[in-house]
């Protein structure tokens, strides 16, 4: 029993000691542009000097951490180290004695790959089609919720009967779809592409749509946009979601099989569908006129 014990103790050591030092630095583990600003932070140390080594071991900088302060948003003492004056590109880690930090980069277009990977998201969270391997990677799935009968809920003012309302994107935390939060992200996107036209290409996001000459980000949108337009009701107004009448379970698309409703109508809902109709309709005319006159 008492060697059991030692052992327990032992692992319990060695599994603290790892844990400290994976956490004793904190870095920005994605890197640093070479010209911007470069600090770390480093926890309850009694050092006074750092050093940035490359990955087989070779010294490129060293500097003096600041003075200890308490930061009471994380209840800890910390010290700063700065190397903002290291501009040259590679692969490092930090070292303060014997503790080192994970590995971060000092390059160009540093936040590209984690741009790409964020738009790529959204396909992702396509409903009513299947994610092929080719595009989706061992995310692939079958198609969930075709959502070509769509009852009405009372709260939609239709009576009885139903309408097919497919594509678009599901919430971030439900298999449902929601106008007012598309409006938050088609516009956000929407805004980026203004802003920067040629950052996001054709084959950028490698999507079924890719190759046909636009932009992947317009192409993602406008999947969720031909979603957003079979939400508009007769009268003009916009109804707030389409969903199940409560939120659906732990399982795959294709498994959930429940009847789906649309639901009730909002001023937000149809504020939203007019801002992005609008956006679409200008930024599109120029490559699918057809799909701008109808935004």
């Amino acid at each position: 029993m008492k060697q059991v014990f030692i052992l327990v103790l032992l692992f319990t050591m060695i599994f603290s000691y790892k844990e400290t030092e994976k956490t004793f630095i904190r870095v920005n583990q994605l890197g640093y542009y070479p010209k911007a600003v470069k600090k770390a932070i480093i926890v309850e140390s009694q050092a006074a000097d750092f050093e940035i080594k490359t990955l087989d071991g070779k010294t490129v900088f060293k500097g003096s951490l600041s003075e200890s302060k308490y930061w009471d948003k994380s209840g800890e003492y910390v010290k700063i180290a700065d190397f903002t004056t290291l501009t040259e590109k590679g692969r490092y880690f930090l070292q303060v004695g014997k503790f080192k930090s994970c590995q971060f980069e000092i390059k160009e277009n540093l936040y590209k790959d984690a741009f790409k990977s964020a738009l790529k998201n959204y396909y992702y969270i396509r409903a009513s089609i299947d994610l092929e391997e080719k595009y989706a990677g061992k995310w692939n799935r079958k198609a969930g919720h075709p959502d070509t009968l769509c009852y009405f809920h009372p709260s939609a003012e239709r009576g009885e009967g139903a309408m097919s309302s497919p594509g678009g994107w599901y919430d971030a935390g439900d298999p449902n779809k929601y106008v007012v939060n598309a409006g938050v992200t088609v516009g956000t996107l929407l805004n980026f592409y203004e802003m920067y036209p040629n950052f996001v290409t054709d084959n950028f996001s490698n999507i079924p749509e890719s190759g046909n000459e636009l932009s992947d980000l317009l192409d993602e949108v406008k999947y969720e946009l031909d979603w957003v337009l079979t939400m508009q009701a007769p009268d003009g107004a916009s109804h707030f979601k389409l969903t199940h009448k409560g939120f659906g379970g732990f399982i795959m698309p294709e498994e959930d099989t429940v009847s789906r409703f649309v639901v009730g109508k909002s001023t937000a809902s149809t504020l939203n569908l007019a801002a992005m109709s609008a956006q679409a309709s200008r930024l599109y005319k120029d490559y699918n006129n057809e799909f701008s006159e109808n935004a």
